[in-house]
């Protein structure tokens, strides 16, 4: 007996190899409190009193591990409405690199914490089924940072 040949014709599906990351869960949560600390840190109001920096410091922490600890909970829309208000009042009125890095950190935190919802900790994550949510965030952050390059070349800044 003869093995049965293979039709030229039908193509032979290869496995293509994916980049795998273990426990992609937990490095989603981990890439997640590393962009509220830094969203935290570029808030931060300097020049104030020591009651003023150490209720500061609460808030941040404590905002930033409800973050990682509850993806899926309003945390995420505190952060960004806090970012808001601290901006508002306490940044300032120009464009410059601490805008320009919250332009960038905000609508990361807000894919992120949608990612980490759902994806549990200790699951594999195949790098390829996170391009769809990086286009997203790359595409919002594009949107603003040229809305806000149009408007200071326009002088509304």
């Amino acid at each position: 007996m003869t093995a049965p040949r293979e039709d030229p014709a039908v193509p032979v599906q290869r496995e293509v190899p994916t980049l795998v990351l273990p426990s992609g869960g937990a490095w989603l949560r981990i890439l997640l409190i590393l962009a509220c600390v830094l969203i935290m840190v570029n808030l931060f109001v300097h020049g104030q009193g020591g009651g003023q920096n150490f209720l500061q410091w609460t808030i941040a922490v404590s905002l930033t591990l409800w973050v990682a600890i509850r993806p899926a909970s309003s945390a995420p829309v505190v952060l960004l409405l806090l970012t808001l208000v601290m901006q508002v009042f306490f940044g300032k009125a120009q464009l410059d690199g601490r805008l320009i890095t919250l332009v960038l950190l905000l609508p990361l935190v807000h894919q992120l914490s949608a990612l980490a919802a759902v994806v549990p900790l200790r699951s594999a994550v195949r790098w390829p089924a996170l391009i769809p949510s990086v286009v997203r965030c790359l595409g919002a952050v594009l949107v603003t940072v040229l809305g806000l390059l149009l408007s200071h070349g326009l002088g509304w800044w």
